[in-house]
């Protein structure tokens, strides 16, 4: 003996079946993050960060059985390898500690009104221009040849 099963339908709020398949643009639209970025709790970071303050049950190289938390766990690590040599540990340590060093940039320029420019500068200006714009044309042409098949 066969059973038949009665599939319900989903009515919209007009009576009939519009809009109501998972794909539908409506539905795709009600279901996009409009800000972008996951939230908090959906995010690898946010995870990471929650996860931070629990219980480590865990002593890495190095490490003490003091270390409660993962946190502590990561700190004693990054620790241990600096105090070993590890020179990207020290690079990450001093940069958390000191902060990043700043680099600094130097730029002069001089502001002329093209009224006052000869016409041996005016032609460096436009010459340079093109050099530039014909560069620019050529990378672009051979970014869209390696794209196309």
């Amino acid at each position: 003996m066969k059973t038949q099963v009665k599939q319900q339908t989903i009515l919209n709020k007009n009576g009939d079946k519009r809009g109501m398949h998972p794909n539908s643009q409506k539905n795709i639209l009600d279901n996009i993050n409009r800000n972008g970025r996951p939230t908090k709790d959906k995010s690898i970071t946010g995870l990471i960060r929650e996860m931070l303050d629990h219980d480590a049950n865990f002593i890495a190289p190095g490490g003490s059985p003091d270390d409660k938390t993962w946190r502590q766990v990561i700190a004693r690590t990054i620790l241990y390898q600096a105090a070993k040599g590890n020179p990207q540990m020290i690079k990450e340590l001093l940069d958390r500690i000191e902060g990043k060093v700043v680099q600094p940039v130097e730029a002069s320029f001089e502001i002329r009104d093209t009224r006052e420019l000869t016409d041996e500068e005016l032609a460096v200006i436009a010459a340079t221009d093109i050099i530039k714009h014909n560069a620019l044309r050529r990378s672009q042409g051979a970014s869209e040849e390696a794209a196309s098949p």
